[in-house]
């Protein structure tokens, strides 16, 4: 791993991402549990956080390689939704 990413990694508490494919198509997901929301790679949860101050707005992505150069991302499937409810 690049030592200014893992230096960024460390200073602002990101876990290493463990079970992203280098190289391959990866599923990322974030689930929104009132103010906790809790991100996933590859159906592998990576952690969460407490953000109360959003409240409403709007959504994207965005990617942000660091120092490491040639990087090539893609997004497909992108979707928007409820998390269905119990039953």
């Amino acid at each position: 791993m690049n030592s200014q990413v893992e230096r960024t990694r460390k200073n602002w508490g990101w876990p290493p991402a463990k079970g992203v494919h280098a190289g391959e198509y990866n599923r990322i997901e974030v689930v929104a549990d009132g103010a906790r929301f809790h991100s996933y790679v590859n159906d592998k949860p990576l952690g969460y956080i407490d953000d109360n101050a959003i409240v409403l707005g709007r959504t994207g992505l965005s990617v942000q390689s660091f120092a490491v150069t040639g990087a090539i991302v893609d997004f497909d499937n992108f979707e928007l939704g409820k998390k269905p409810g119990p039953v």
